[in-house]
Formats: C-alpha cells, structure tokens, sequence
C-alpha cells in the first residue's frame, strides 16, 4: 500500500491559479501520470521546505504526492 495524498482541483476557463503543494522535493509530486516539470498547464514557480509553489492553468489538475 502507496503513502500518498492526491488532489482533484478544478479551475474556470480563462483563470490561472497559484497554488501551494505540500510536499517535501518536486520529484514526489506529479500531476496525473507525469512528473510536475513535465505536466501540462503547470509551471513550477519555486520550492521552499516542504512545498512547492505552482502557477496553474484553467482545468481540471489532478496531483498525487507520495509521503
């Protein structure tokens, strides 16, 4: 069993969004399938301990970040 928090955001059309992740590197956050540098719609702004400052664009987000 996976110790991990996932998220299910969605955002208006012609909205961005800035959000902050909990989540100790980048590395163990994605969004969907992918690594969250690689994800569409989504641009990492900076990490701090223990988070990560996303922009996100309008739609439906979907992060799972392992513990």
């Amino acid at each position: 069993m996976e110790d991990a928090t996932e998220y299910k955001l969605t955002f208006p059309p012609n909205t961005s969004v800035a959000l902050v992740l909990i989540a100790e590197l980048v590395k163990k956050a994605r969004e969907g399938r992918k690594p969250l540098k690689k994800a569409g719609g989504v641009r990492i702004l900076g990490e701090g301990i223990g988070q990560v400052q996303l922009e996100l664009e309008a739609g439906t987000h979907e992060f799972r970040v392992e513990n």
